[in-house]
């Protein structure tokens, strides 16, 4: 495979200099579709463009197109680069999805920082396709995942390659508690992120694994925040053109550099009366499958109760290989009865939105509500 003498895309078909992506025609069919809208992207970039229409995962919501500008991409780059010291490194592994804010964001950071890019189709375990496919040697600096991604790594063959990183960040989605204690085995610095498509990726960094491992979230440079009249997060930084904007994340402040995600405003179910915060539930499931040794992937959320108004009720993927009547002792015990689930559903496989994240809503809509008929 030819070499860089700067940085530059690698494919598995084609090396792509940076230098040559600005002048180069790539015949669309030399190209996956993930790989072209990677080439277009650069393109539009390197030849100066200051608006970008992105578009949100869809996960809490319809999916929607936000135009993001230059500058809050750049900010947003050099913030992180701020905190995890990327202009050091050389190499780094694109494998999320290049058409969502995620992806993009790791285009950004490899042209300022002038890195080598490998580019894997997203998939559950990028690492498989690099090793199957071994078109690159070097070992790799900086790492993305999703905390799906990352799990699936986890408990593969493929593993041990992530202690070759340097620093590996998780976002996308919440990091539960059976990752993070899977991720104390790995030496690698390892951080959870919290942001958005608007916020133009993350804005605070978590980290999970070694002696400066935390609960809270510390806020990037140049970065304000505050809590509105729900509790919600309020953010103002230059990734935000120095605009408050106001989330559905139901936090903490500890003081002005550190919060605790606590779960969506949106994501609450009136049962009876008794307002449940389902990520609440959800994490006491994590530490419950963890325990009886259960990786199935779930969701929490509530359907429709003829005399509740809204019962809490389990969504689990797969088939049921653990004891109900042992979760649910251990939910009750710890939450109380109100807040245990009223019942179990099972599903083949999870509703995902396009990002690959649990499609919460969609998921519920599909159950046969059984208290209904």
């Amino acid at each position: 495979m030819e070499e860089l003498k700067s940085g530059g895309i690698f494919f598995q078909n084609a090396v792509a200099p940076f230098s040559e992506i600005i002048s180069k025609n790539y015949p669309t069919s030399q190209f996956h579709s993930y790989q072209k809208s990677i080439i277009d992207f650069i393109q539009e970039w390197l030849k100066g463009s200051d608006e970008f229409i992105l578009h949100t995962s869809g996960s809490t919501g319809k999916p929607k197109a936000i135009k993001i500008l230059r500058e809050q991409m750049e900010a947003s780059a050099f913030a992180t680069d701020s905190a995890l010291n990327l202009s050091e490194m050389n190499t780094a592994l694109l494998c999320l999805n290049p058409e969502f804010i995620g992806g993009k964001m790791m285009l950004v950071r490899a042209m300022l920082f002038n890195w080598e890019l490998v580019v894997v189709p997203p998939q559950a375990n990028p690492f498989h396709f690099l090793q199957k496919e071994n078109f690159y040697s070097k070992a790799l600096d900086f790492l993305a995942l999703t905390p799906y991604q990352m799990k699936v790594i986890l408990q593969s063959p493929e593993r041990e390659i992530l202690q070759n990183y340097k620093s590996m960040i998780l976002g996308g989605a919440p990091v539960d508690w059976a990752l993070r204690q899977e991720l104390q085995s790995i030496q690698v610095p390892t951080y959870a992120t919290y942001g958005m498509t608007e916020t133009v990726s993350h804005i605070a960094l978590q980290s999970l694994n070694g002696v400066n491992q935390s609960d809270a979230f510390q806020i990037l440079s140049g970065v304000e925040i505050r809590q509105d009249e729900r509790n919600c997060l309020e953010i103002k930084a230059p990734v935000t053109l120095n605009k408050w904007i106001t989330t559905n994340d139901i936090v903490e402040i500890f003081d002005n550099q550190h919060f605790r995600w606590l779960g969506r405003a949106d994501n609450v179910v009136n049962s009876g009366g008794i307002k449940i915060q389902i990520e609440e539930v959800e994490k006491l499931i994590e530490q419950a499958f963890y325990k009886l040794n259960i990786s199935n992937r779930f969701l929490v959320g509530g359907i429709p109760h003829p005399s509740l108004g809204e019962a809490l009720v389990l969504i689990v993927e797969g088939e049921a290989t653990f004891s109900q009547e042992k979760l649910f002792q251990f939910i009750s015990h710890k939450l109380g009865n109100y807040k245990t689930p009223k019942k179990i559903f099972y599903t083949h496989q999870m509703i995902e939105t396009a990002t690959g994240k649990i499609h919460r809503q969609n998921n519920l809509e599909e159950v046969q509500n059984p208290f209904m008929i």
